[in-house]
Parts: structure tokens; sequence; C-alpha cells
């Protein structure tokens, strides 16, 4: 578990793989870096850290925000304020390339989950970009599913996946309802407002779809 002490350390691992990024869509850095690290170091959260020897190589955070807190991301799934109450963000995580296809990524998203339960935590929420497939594919296979979509932060477009960790993930028909391309914003917007949920992805021909189920 990270601490204070390995801010300077997040601070360079996150410079590296944000320059990598194949699409600046993937992750808008935050305005206070320094803030959103310490917040995610102790103060409104825990950040479980991977490394090879003394280097720090992947992370993954969690945060814990108030009930009441505006960037309570229950909100915008209508939860009312007994669960928002109950809600977890799967916040930033981030792999160096020379460590990834070890599924450290899915790792530390059941670490991450585990933790959540053992503070209370029933509704793991996490906010991805339409671009973002990989870290989509990670979660979607960690048992989240896409329940909504919409423009946030100044109008990036961003889906947020959700899992409830006090349930068993529901049966995955082998016919889905919908199968939209992964960046088809607008269908994706009315499948989601309809009742429907991005439970699985799927590559075909070179592209990526979601399958959506009622």
């Amino acid at each position: 578990m990270l601490a204070g002490a390995d801010i300077c350390d997040l601070r360079v691992l996150r410079a590296k793989v944000l320059a990598d990024l194949p699409d600046p869509d993937f992750y808008v850095q935050e305005d206070d870096e320094e803030g959103f690290l310490r917040n995610l170091c102790g103060q409104g959260g825990q950040t479980y850290g991977v490394f090879d020897k003394d280097r720090l190589v992947a992370y993954g955070a969690i945060s814990f925000p108030g009930v009441c807190d505006q960037d309570n991301l229950g909100v915008l799934l209508g939860f009312e304020q007994q669960e928002c109450a109950l809600v977890a963000h799967i916040a930033s995580c981030m792999v160096l390339p020379a460590y990834r296809g070890f599924a450290l990524q899915q790792e530390l998203l059941r670490a991450r989950f585990a933790l959540a339960r053992a503070c209370g935590r029933r509704y793991a929420i996490a906010m991805v970009s339409l671009k973002n497939n990989q870290s989509r594919h990670n979660m979607l296979l960690q048992g989240m599913s896409v329940r909504w979509i919409g423009e946030l932060c100044g109008g990036l477009k961003r889906q947020l996946l959700v899992k409830d960790l006090f349930r068993h993930n529901p049966l995955v028909s082998t016919h889905a309802a919908l199968r939209l391309a992964a960046d088809d914003y607008e269908a994706q917007k009315k499948a989601v407002k309809i009742g429907l949920e991005g439970r699985q992805d799927i590559s075909v021909e070179g592209r990526c779809f979601i399958e959506f189920f009622s």
C-alpha cells in the first residue's frame, strides 16, 4: 500500500505512461496532480503499488467519496443518498509498458474490490474513455458492466462501469440484445437509457464491440 513518501515514484510512473498513450483521450491528467495523488495515498483513498525490487512498475488506486461529494459517481447513476454512501471509485490504474501482459490490471482490480468490500462499500464504479478498449476489457472480465454514458469533465465522452460487490455476477446470455461499436457514443447512450447493460466485449475484424444485455 503506497503512502505519501511514494508520491515521487507515482509521479515518475505516471509521466512515463502518459507520454506513451496512443491517444491522449485515454487519460486526461488532473489539474491538481499533487492533491490528486495525496488524496489516493491515505487522505481519501488507497493505492496499491507493484514493485520490481525498488522500482514502482504499476499501481491501482481506489477512492471513497463522501455521500454528499459532488463528484460521487453514484449521483450520475441515479443512486439514492444511502446508495451513494456505499460507492467506491475505481480510480487511476497504470502499468509501465514493459510490464504489461502479466494481468496486473486485473489483479489490481480484484485487490481493490476486496478492499472496497472490507470497507463496507457495495458499488465499485469506474470512469473509462470510449477509446480505451483494453482497460474496459479488463473491467468487463472482472464482472463490471457499462451502466452510463455521457459527458464529464468539460465535455469528455465517458462510460461508467459498475460492479455490485455484494452479489454474484448476473448470468450472461449467449444472445446479446445489442452489439454496438465500442466508440458508438450515441447508440450506447440510447442502450443504457432503456436499461441495457454492456457486460462483455468482442473483437470482429480488428474492431471492438460491446454486447449489451437486458
